[in-house]
Order: structure tokens, then C-alpha cells, then sequence
């Protein structure tokens, strides 16, 4: 559940979107996507009779507010929220996660690497040559080369031999994940959940190696890809895009659809500005990167009708 609903907060555009709605809500209480993810799953969904939300487990939600770890400084909705669960004490938000909330998160990085690396490597972002420079790539890579690949087009043994690097990357880190995660929970010997809450660290874990060469491909990507002149380029006009969206509607909520917009409008009449812009993150954290290029362009562009 953590690993399917943790990213469910997440703006059109991922983190280019996000900082985009984090400014222009700046002044009525800004956005997290980790809040978001918890606010869809208890507040945002309307499906049933006697409550908001999707009724699930205190371990469930507390996951998601701790996938990444303690949270040191909750936002004021998430220590509203916080004070919902009186007789557990709270999500417990200083400790530790559940080792179920520690995999999704530590998988959340591996997924990255591997999605980001394969799409580098297919959009031409990225080269095989540039991966050398990384030792566990270039390991990879090196494995992945001497395969046998005569019978295969040239296009064709480069395409392949980019999977088998992949794979290999995704391979080793889950191993070596796998393995000192065993270990550490084998020394820790937990009797129940909380000895992984107040453990003081993650069990969940690379051995120190592994840690450093994830963090040697983190350092790449981020040099290499994130930082291309394309990529650079694409978050600045999804950054302008978005915020435009967001202030657009929030000076005039009702542009919005329904029943966003009777939503909107209901807490405009009760003077309370916060809620209202409130909902239009809410709107906008829920699209697509298509549907938001499109309210874009039904919003900007004068030969759009509606």
C-alpha cells in the first residue's frame, strides 16, 4: 500500500511541478507532495456514507507520513493530523518507519536509478561511454558488453546491452540491500515493531560499499540528467506552466470544473481564502502532465473555446 499510495501527491511535472505549486501557495500554507499523499487518502477521496477518506490502517498511514524517514519538522496540517490518533500517541512522527514503510522508500531510490538511467540512456541524454565513469555502472556495462553478441544488428546489441546494464544496476543494489538487511535485523533481533521504530537507524539498508556507489549514481544523474540543458529547460516551462495554472485559478475559482469549483466558491463566501486556495492545489495536484497542458492551453490560448 505505502509503495502504491506514496506518490499519489505528487504534481503534474514531478519535482519541477511541485516547486511550482510550492511557491504560489507560499503564502496559504505551501505544498509537500508527502503531505498530499496523505491528505488524498484521508480527506480528498469522498467515496463513502460516514467519512472522508479511504478508512485505512494506522500503520498504513503512518508509512506514508515516515517513508522517508523521521519527519523533524511536520507541517501545521500534519501535526493537526497527528493529534487525530491520541491513544497510539500519534504517528510516532520523530522515530522511525516500519521496516514495510523502510523497503517502499529505499526501493523508491533503486526504481529512480534504474527508470532514470534507462531513459536517460534511450532519449540520449546519457551514452554508454558516459556511464563508464561510475564505478558500478561501468562493471555493469563492462558484464553486459561481453556477452556474446554476434547474431544481433548493431542497433539492436546496443539496446540490449543498455537493458543488461539495467538490470545488472537494479540487480546488485537489491542483493546487497537484501543481504545487509538481513544482517541488521538479525543483530537488532526485534520482538516487535516498535524495536525498528526506536532503533535509532534504519535496518533497512546498503552496507556501507553499496551505499556509496548508490550515491555515486545519484551524484551522476544529477550532474548528467537532471541538469541536461533539455531536462533544465522542460522544468522551467513546467514551472511557469503550473504556476500560471495555480494563480489563474486561484484569483477566480470559478474557472474551475465542478465541483471543485462549488467548493472553492463555498469557502470564499465563508471568507476563508486559505481553504479555498486550498482546493485548487488539491485540482491541481491530481493532473496528469497532459491534463495540465491542456488546462494550460484552455486557460492561455484565446482559439481555445472553454
Amino acid at each position: 500500500m505505502i509503495a502504491l499510495a506514496h506518490d499519489l501527491g505528487h504534481t503534474p511535472f514531478g519535482h519541477a511541478g511541485e516547486d511550482a505549486l510550492q511557491g504560489a501557495m507560499a503564502s496559504w500554507g505551501g505544498f509537500d507532495h508527502n503531505v498530499q499523499s496523505l491528505r488524498q487518502v484521508t480527506e480528498i477521496e469522498s467515496r463513502y456514507h460516514g467519512f472522508n477518506g479511504l478508512n485505512l490502517t494506522w500503520e498504513s498511514l503512518e508509512g506514508l507520513a515516515k517513508h522517508h524517514g523521521p519527519v523533524r519538522r511536520p507541517s501545521a496540517w500534519l501535526k493537526t493530523f497527528d493529534e487525530r490518533y491520541p491513544q497510539e500517541g500519534g504517528l510516532l512522527l520523530k522515530t522511525h518507519a516500519s521496516v514495510e514503510a523502510q523497503i517502499a522508500a529505499i526501493c523508491d531510490d533503486i526504481a529512480y536509478h534504474g527508470h532514470d538511467l534507462d531513459d536517460g540512456l534511450r532519449a540520449g541524454l546519457l551514452s554508454l561511454d558516459d556511464i563508464e565513469a561510475v564505478p558500478l555502472l561501468n562493471e555493469c556495462l563492462t558484464e553486459a558488453r561481453s556477452l556474446d553478441w554476434s547474431g544481433y544488428s548493431s542497433f539492436e546489441c546496443e539496446q540490449r546491452i543498455r537493458h543488461e546494464t539495467v538490470r545488472r544496476v537494479i540487480n546488485r543494489l537489491v542483493s546487497d540491500l537484501t543481504e545487509r538487511t538481513r544482517l541488521n535485523l538479525a543483530e537488532l533481533a526485534p520482538t516487535c515493531a516498535d524495536d525498528v521504530r526506536y532503533a535509532g537507524k534504519d535496518v533497512v539498508a546498503f552496507s556501507p560499499a553499496m551505499a556509496r556507489k548508490n550515491k555515486e549514481i545519484r551524484i551522476f544523474l544529477y550532474a548528467n540528467m537532471y541538469r541536461h540543458w533539455r531536462v533544465v529547460r522542460m522544468a522551467r516551462k513546467a514551472r511557469l506552466a503550473l504556476g500560471q495554472i495555480c494563480t489563474i485559478l486561484g484569483d477566480e475559482p470559478q474557472l474551475l470544473p465542478p465541483p471543485w469549483r462549488e467548493k472553492a466558491l463555498h469557502y470564499q463566501k465563508q471568507s476563508n481564502e486559505m481553504a479555498a486556495r486550498r482546493v485548487v492545489a488539491d485540482f491541481i495536484a491530481g493532473m496528469t502532465d497532459r491534463f495540465a497542458m491542456e488546462e494550460h492551453r484552455r486557460l492561455m490560448d484565446l482559439s481555445v473555446l472553454g
